[in-house]
């Protein structure tokens, strides 16, 4: 019988620190840093015999009830053997000036994801990444996976990663 009474209150304590630890997690459910995102279009420049840039077009958004500042964006790939590789970021007068050389590709359509740039809570932005590769166009066409990531001033980071058809 004294065990039933010490059994009822295990539970009913258990069910109140669920309760508190349920709370707790709804109300600071927006307050974690974080991106979610997509990429929209992919571009694949041969600059050179052994060298191709790829540009990605992506739309970032912040579901977070506080603002992502970015610290740093970085391409890496896949290649076809297994192997991870990162790309050389490229500065924003250097794509455009490769896409007004290279018209084919048309022009760069949204601004370049910058260090320091505030992506604000419940905001989504299209930005343009690039990286370049010490691989030719058709070894970049054939990679396996691409991600992108994103880094914030504190320290969190997001990864996007393309998805191949």
């Amino acid at each position: 019988m004294k065990q039933l009474g010490f059994l009822k209150f295990v539970v009913i304590g258990l069910a109140v620190v669920l309760l508190v630890v349920a709370i707790s997690l709804f109300i600071n459910r927006g307050a974690h840093v974080r991106l979610s995102g997509a990429v929209l279009k992919t571009r694949i420049i041969q600059t050179d015999t052994n060298s191709a840039v790829l540009v990605f077009d992506v739309r970032l958004t912040n579901p977070a009830k506080v603002p992502f500042v970015v610290r740093d964006a970085a391409v890496r790939l896949t290649d076809e053997s297994g192997n991870e590789i990162e790309g050389d970021r490229v500065a924003q007068m250097d794509l455009d000036r490769l896409l007004e050389y290279y018209k084919f590709y048309g022009p760069r359509y949204t601004p370049m994801l910058m260090p320091r740039e505030r992506i604000n809570p419940g905001a989504s932005v299209d930005r343009t990444i690039a990286g370049s590769f010490q691989r030719s166009e058709k070894q970049l066409e054939r990679r396996k996976a691409t991600l992108l990531r994103i880094a914030d001033v504190d320290g969190t980071f997001t990864d996007i990663a393309e998805t191949r058809k």
